[in-house]
């Protein structure tokens, strides 16, 4: 039996859990019978692959998402959701409003924040590609010129710090998002990598790298442009083999089936990537 100090406690923690995203769930339009219909559907083909690819998940982990994404209403005995999450999982309408939960981050926690979420992201969004336009929200909000290689003030010595993904660790994750993006064209690697990873691709899905040329481009121009020399802030050679590796697949780009988003990234990565001239001096290096 829990005493009545450790009910309050728990109480005490569970408000201060709601606290963190009160103010949105007037987002959440439980009085719209057709807007509920929507989001239950979506959640379902988002739990359906989790369940596919990830079978042993814990019931209660898959709840504690379902729960906030479909009412924004966690029971007490829910673990908190990361940030990372809890952003993905809400069904926001605008930029500011992720701005403003990243700014309302520590300093030192907003780093792993943007580390973590455009990724988790596109990453559940991809068995429901009707609904790419929260990624495209997302990237909008955080992913953009304005927070391009963002420091500030951090720790007793108020030394400058990335407050958003480290460019170098951006471009090797771009590059790799990308590559493996354009392998899904080709049937034989959507059957190996169900074989080998219990992966379930259509190649119809979307991701992030759509909707971050610029910024992965921007990265690159920063690192070559700004180092310092240290060696986490230089360009090293995983990042280069994976431009190298990305440029290979832009250029030898044969799809065995038509898929209009991704057609329209290697589109725009012949001229943005491959006609960019940092992309030129690395191939050539």
């Amino acid at each position: 039996m829990k005493s009545e100090i450790q009910k309050k406690i728990e109480e005490s923690e569970y408000r201060k859990y709601l606290s963190k995203f009160d103010k949105y769930t007037g987002l959440w339009k439980l009085d719209d019978a057709k807007w509920v219909k929507n989001r239950n559907e979506t959640w379902e083909a988002i739990k359906e692959r989790e369940l596919k690819e990830y079978p042993k998940t814990p019931k209660s982990e898959i709840g504690q998402k379902e729960r906030f994404y479909l009412r924004a209403k966690p029971r007490k005995t829910d673990r908190e959701l990361y940030v990372y999450q809890r952003i993905t999982l809400s069904p926001f309408e605008g930029v500011e409003d992720i701005r403003e939960i990243f700014f309302n981050e520590h300093v030192s926690q907003r780093r792993n924040l943007h580390e973590q979420l455009l990724t988790y992201a596109s990453r559940m969004y991809r068995a429901v590609p009707n609904e790419f336009h929260r990624v495209e929200l997302i990237s909008e909000a955080l992913y953009c010129s304005e927070f391009l290689a963002m420091k500030e003030e951090m720790g007793y010595d108020k030394r400058l710090d990335f407050v958003v993904t480290r460019p170098r660790d951006f471009i090797i994750k771009f590059a790799w998002e990308a590559t493996q993006f354009l392998k899904i064209s080709k049937l034989d690697n959507i059957h190996d990598l169900k074989s080998r990873n219990n992966q379930h691709w259509s190649g119809n899905e979307r991701s992030y790298v759509e909707v971050s040329i610029e910024y992965f481009l921007g990265n690159l121009e920063y690192l070559i442009r700004n180092a310092n020399g240290s060696k986490s802030d230089s360009i090293n050679e995983l990042a280069i083999n994976g431009i190298k590796e990305l440029c290979s697949e832009i250029e030898n780009y044969s799809p065995d089936f038509d898929a209009h988003n991704r057609d329209a990234f290697v589109e725009s990565a012949r001229t943005k990537i491959l006609g960019h001239d940092l992309i030129s001096d690395i191939r050539e290096s």
